[in-house]
């Protein structure tokens, strides 16, 4: 309540004076490609890669995905300009805070099921069990910028991946034995990678942008995150299911719970 007054009193207006209309064409061309890529993952492996509503969900991704960047280019006011992608600092910021969201909320699915499924968790004590990364995050995030100083931003930007990656790596090793501490530890590297990649890769977003542009700059930031997530969990739970029925024993369905049948 504080916090919208203190808006409302002390934020300037910045309203534009002369609005343009929206681009509706872009909205929808987006919309319907990020949708059909999550439906034809998701779809993939529960009817088959070959199936033909599978590839032709796939089909209208890569032909939305291209009117959008066709006709951005022929709008005056696009919604998201295709040529910002040309920025290499744009676009690196861009797939890099994509590919973290895509990992870590991939990550989040499985890593949940495992406290609670494999560990005996309850939902309250399994999300508790994920709080160290975050405490890792927070200090590593207002680390950034000194490293960044030092080694460069592509050196951080690089490293805070393949971090995240070894952290996830190592909790891939894990089995019905492992125990929680070699996940903590395998959480902890991931952390790291987290705060250090997600930080450059937002001042790589916005530091590629002028002033002018900075509105477009937090909307593209929020925006490869919202993707990733989506992704990323459509993604991680295909591949999770798709193993998981696989590793079934080869017995009767009537031998299995009916939950872990479906599973």
């Amino acid at each position: 309540m504080a916090a919208a007054l203190a808006a409302v009193l002390l934020a300037p207006d910045t309203k534009d004076s002369h609005p343009h209309r929206p681009d509706v064409a872009g909205a929808v061309s987006t919309a319907l490609a990020i949708g059909t890529l999550v439906f034809g993952i998701i779809e993939g492996n529960e009817k088959g890669w070959t199936e033909p509503v599978v590839i032709g969900a796939f089909a209208v991704t890569v032909v939305c995905f291209a009117a959008y960047a066709c006709l951005g280019r022929r709008t005056e006011h696009p919604l998201l300009d295709p040529a910002l992608f040309g920025i290499r600092g744009f676009r690196a910021g861009a797939v890099t805070v994509l590919v973290q969201f895509m990992a870590v909320f991939g990550f989040f699915f499985v890593g949940l099921q495992y406290l609670q499924l494999i560990l005996d968790y309850s939902p309250l004590k399994a999300a508790l069990a994920l709080l160290p990364v975050a405490l890792v995050v927070m200090p590593v995030s207002a680390l950034t910028p000194r490293l960044v100083h030092r080694f460069g931003m592509k050196a951080a930007m690089s490293a805070g991946l393949l971090l995240l990656g070894a952290g996830l790596f190592v909790i891939s090793l894990l089995d019905v034995d492992s125990g929680y501490l070699p996940f903590l530890g395998g959480l902890v590297l991931a952390g790291v990678g987290i705060g250090l990649s997600g930080a450059v890769g937002t001042s790589a977003i916005t530091g590629s942008l002028g002033r002018g542009q900075q509105g477009v700059a937090s909307a593209m930031n929020d925006t490869t995150r919202e993707v990733g997530s989506a992704v990323g969990i459509a993604l991680m739970g295909s591949i999770y299911g798709s193993h998981y029925r696989s590793a079934l024993p080869a017995a009767p369905v009537d031998a299995l719970p009916s939950d872990a049948a479906d599973g």
